[in-house]
């Protein structure tokens, strides 16, 4: 059971991540000038950019239909990443308390 838990973890991790990324690459490849006003982060930095508000809101005016297709993905990936892990976190207080 533990193994199972593990790989849908790593699946969905994997899932997000990849979502993220070809998001990124969109937005690098699609709106070339957004990306450099929020600073042309390299692969390292890239997850960094959401910790800044104005950034953040500089992403939201993108108005290209691939780059808000894939925005949707990534939010729909993060959510069901951290939607499992609160699932997993809960069913394991339950069984703990109870066992």
């Amino acid at each position: 059971m533990l193994y199972f838990l593990i790989a849908v973890w790593a699946g969905l991790m994997i899932y997000s991540v990849r979502a993220e990324l070809r998001y990124y690459h969109a937005v690098q490849e699609h709106e070339p000038g957004l990306w450099q006003k929020i600073g042309a982060p390299t692969l390292f930095k890239i997850p960094f950019v959401f910790l800044n508000k104005k950034k953040v809101q500089q992403l939201k005016l993108v108005n290209n239909p691939t780059v808000l297709a894939l925005a949707r993905k990534n939010k729909q990936a993060q959510y069901f990443f951290i939607g499992y892990l609160v699932l997993v976190l809960c069913a394991a207080i339950v069984f703990f308390k109870f066992a």
